[in-house]
């Protein structure tokens, strides 16, 4: 059963957003959860005015938190909007922040292990993240967020 109103629900999109498809791929194990902006206007992230939906930039996904055994990435084409200033810029997702490829709330899972165990190989084997993706992640989230001090972690024994 492919239920859009249980992701919409979990993702706690307002009005102008819908998941409208998803795409199970049993034997890679991964869902891909497609979110389409239905609004008419949005707001613009450089003038916090609202604005007319100009265009939409090319699909983009984002890892999300797993869905049981599934990895979950959701599929979206951002709109733009065109401001008072013709200026044409693209809206910000509710579930990331501007130029990442993985949720706000897939980002805060991953801190919060790491934080915990203090162990880099086990938090991406957790993650099923490759290490090399993981010092990607590491490094900006330490760039962009400044939450995390992994200089003094250390692999278990």
């Amino acid at each position: 059963m492919r239920d859009t109103n249980f992701y919409n629900r979990l993702l706690n999109l307002t009005i102008d957003w819908e998941v409208f498809d998803l795409e199970i791929d049993d034997s890679l194990l991964e869902i891909v959860v497609h979110v389409r902006y239905v609004g008419e206007t949005a707001f613009c992230p450089l003038t916090d005015e609202r604005c007319p939906v100009h265009d939409y930039n090319p699909v983009r996904r984002w890892r999300h938190l797993d869905t049981m055994q599934y990895k979950t990435f959701l599929s979206c084409k951002l709109p733009r909007v065109i401001n008072s200033e013709s200026k044409v810029t693209t809206v910000k997702s509710p579930w990331a922040d501007y130029s990442d490829r993985y949720t706000c709330l897939f980002r805060d899972a991953v801190i919060e292990l790491l934080q915990f165990c203090k162990n880099q190989t086990k938090t991406a084997l957790f993650f099923r993240i490759s290490f090399r993706k993981f010092q990607k992640f590491r490094i900006a989230v330490l760039f962009h967020y400044g939450k995390l001090n992994f200089q003094k972690t250390q692999n278990s024994r």
